[in-house]
């Protein structure tokens, strides 16, 4: 009924081995240390490729979870999901649909290592993602060599620590590569369970199912591949045992999943309301964002991610993407070659010990490639598996010439196998070492940003000179804007609602040092439907004192005035009578409507105003190291617009300890740059100085 050929294992008795097996066991030990070395490097080299600017939005969430999660006290707090510090939604994350496993096991490590910070943790979450994908190199092997032969598992070893796709995720903090370990340690245990039988290896199949689906959800179909084992198992007995191996496996499968139920249990435990171990009844926020997750990715929610897969064509597309990107060109043909060719020995010939792979790579491919979400990275899972029946085509071909009688046929084909081999093998190493370099070099955007950083002057900058080359350090100061009475000057401000409403309020943070403070004011506020401030729309003015903090003016125009969600209005305010007004940071202007009341923010101009006796504080992180030479302001003028000579001190501050002063200049001229009395030495990624400017 079976055709037992490339089972692995032996079955014949035991015998001395002779020193060309020796040899050939250590040639194989050597060859899969030599692919997990190419693996591992190809993995970690680079982990800080973005130079933590945090570029990838699923890497930054899981990164801020991470900082917002603690370490619970005791099991019971870990086991209640309403109080427990790990529990994501407590920790402001109300819609969380990840596996918690990975994210609980990069916390234990990074409080070990004591790497919790925000620019640390996803660090930390990087090299357990690259260990994780590691290791799958390493399972691909023991499957290959359980499920066929040893140089199957070798080949199929290194097509999997060149994949691509899987290299890239290694280089990032996310769930998938955890899970796709769980997934083929369970592949792996349900190979061994097909082969020998024994409760063990479904009760560690249990196991893995568990750890896999407390990664990622969308591992449970894993489940389905103990039911293909016991269908197996009961093919291959004789006719009257199939009732009894039927009853134990029924067994099996129970003690599969009672032990799979019981993982998750452990290591997805908010899935569940609790708040002890024994309380299993569902949680609903959990479920809830399941639901709204489904939702996104079938298209049914208008979810502005998922609109590039629109009008995509379902299996051809993400065929295509797996393929050409995924795996490289001619890795990916033979893959699905292999599985081609697999899928028909199973019903041409009862080659069923292909079923485990067949079935998962093929019902899992389907499953993520019709639906509306056709991202590559939903067929991670299936990766190991086609390189595995690729590998296999590989070799089952190299087998079938090698039984052609005639010599010079039989050498050709098997020249051409080997080329075929070896093209692929080369070609898809290539792939690899070429798109590792993508870590081995600064990051376009950080590259971008630090030229502009150094070449673009801001509103205050540090001039920093490096080995004779002077560039630009930009310093950061709080936005104001100061206005004067009756000076002609005023305040235009755009925004543009997200919704309709009638205007009803405006709020204002004054500062707290404004000379204003507890005097009267009148001040004009205009709201303009055209950016050129031609067509009023509505006006209202403010007769009285304002407070430090923010305040609420009403905006009591005749008639209301109504805006509309995605136009741009002009906002433009003026001081009429009283002293000078500073606002900082921002406007709210308020609207109401039919859903109630709601607010835009209005971001003041990146802009700063000195006013007499008074002084501003920013700070400056370094870019690059060199010495500071002098302190450049580029855009310094009067605010009344008069040449007038001004007076300024500098000084730069020790961050640590604002007290002490690194170095003071002085400004007494209607001049934009100052020289630094005494050098300052900076350093790259450090917050070397506060720099702090007073008007004399």
């Amino acid at each position: 009924m079976f055709k037992d050929e490339e089972l692995g294992g032996s079955t014949g008795v035991a015998i001395k081995k002779s020193n060309s097996a020796w040899a050939k066991e250590l040639l194989s030990i050597g060859l899969l240390i030599l692919i997990l070395g190419v693996g591992a490097y190809l993995r970690f080299v680079g982990i800080d490729w973005d130079d933590r600017s945090h570029p990838h939005p699923d890497e930054r969430f899981l990164t801020m979870v991470e900082t917002g999660i603690g370490l619970p006290t005791g099991i019971g707090d870990y086991f209640d999901t309403e109080l427990s510090p790990l529990n994501p939604n407590n920790a402001g994350f109300g819609f969380f649909v990840y596996g918690t496993f990975p994210i609980f096991l990069v916390r234990f490590i990074a409080e070990w290592v004591s790497q919790t910070g925000y620019d640390q943790v996803h660090i930390v979450g990087r090299l357990a993602s690259a260990s994780f994908d590691l290791a799958s190199v390493f399972l691909v092997y023991l499957i290959g060599s359980n499920l066929y032969r040893k140089r199957v598992g070798l080949l199929a070893a290194a097509f999997a620590a060149l994949s691509v796709l899987t290299i890239q995720h290694s280089h990032f903090f996310v769930v998938d590569p955890f899970a796709n370990t769980f997934i083929l340690l369970g592949i792996f245990f349900a190979i061994r369970a097909y082969k020998v039988g024994q409760w063990w290896n479904y009760a560690l199949f249990g196991v893995s199912l568990g750890l896999a689906t407390s990664s990622k959800v969308n591992a449970f179909p894993l489940a389905f591949v103990s039911v293909i084992v016991v269908a197996l198992r009961i093919w291959k007995e004789e006719d009257k045992l199939r009732i009894k191996a039927l009853g134990r496996g029924i067994l099996y499968l129970a003690l599969a999943a009672v032990i799979s139920l019981l993982i998750f249990r452990i290591f997805q435990p908010y899935a569940f309301e609790g708040p002890s171990f024994f309380d299993i009844k569902p949680n609903m926020q959990f479920f809830s964002n399941l639901i709204e997750v489904r939702r996104q990715q079938t298209g049914a929610a208008d979810f502005p991610p998922a609109l590039q897969w629109a009008m995509r064509t379902p299996i051809l597309f993400s065929l295509k993407n797996l393929v050409v990107w995924g795996l490289g060109l001619p890795l990916g043909l033979i893959s699905w070659i292999g599985f081609s060719w697999a899928l028909w020995r199973m019903f041409r010939s009862y080659e069923f010990q292909h079923a485990i792979l067949v079935v998962w790579t093929g019902a899992y491919f389907i499953w993520q490639s019709s639906g509306f979400t056709q991202t590559l990275r939903y067929q991670y899972p299936i990766f190991p598996t086609l390189v595995l029946l690729g590998s296999w085509g590989l070799w089952k071909a190299w087998d079938k010439v090698s039984s052609l009688t005639q010599t010079n046929r039989r050498n050709f084909a098997r020249l051409a196998i080997g080329v075929s081999m070896a093209i692929v093998l080369i070609s898809t190493a290539l792939w690899a070492f070429s798109f590792v370099n993508i870590y081995k070099e600064p990051h376009t955007q950080v590259d971008a940003s630090r030229w502009i950083y150094r070449n673009v002057p801001g509103s205050i900058n540090l001039v920093v000179d490096d080995n004779g080359e002077e560039y630009y350090e930009p310093g950061s100061l709080s936005a104001n804007a100061v206005l004067a009475p009756n000076a002609g000057t005023t305040l235009d401000l755009t925004f543009k609602p997200d919704t309709w409403g009638r205007l009803n309020t405006l709020q204002l943070s004054i500062s707290e040092d404004s000379p204003g403070l507890g005097e009267n004011l009148i001040i004009d506020f205009a709201l303009y439907d055209d950016l050129e401030g031609r067509n009023l729309l509505g006006s209202t003015r403010f007769e009285g004192q304002l407070n430090f903090g923010t305040m609420d003016i009403a905006f009591n125009a005749d008639p209301q005035v109504e805006v509309s969600a995605g136009r741009q209005y002009l906002l433009r305010i003026e001081l009429v009578a009283g002293q000078l007004l500073e606002i900082r940071d921002q406007v709210w202007v308020g609207m109401v409507n039919d859903d109630g009341q709601n607010t835009a923010r209005i971001p003041l101009p990146n802009s700063f105003t000195l006013l007499n006796g008074k002084s501003l504080v920013g700070r400056i992180l370094s870019n690059s190291s060199g010495e500071v030479t002098s302190i450049y302001l580029p855009y310094l003028r009067n605010i009344d617009n008069s040449t007038s000579l001004v007076g300024l001190e500098f000084e730069l501050l020790d961050p640590s300890n604002q007290e002490v002063a690194l170095a003071k200049s002085a400004l007494a001229a209607a001049r934009n740059r100052v020289v630094v009395a005494a050098g300052v030495a900076v350093a790259a990624g450090v917050a070397v100085a506060a720099v702090a400017l007073l008007l004399v």
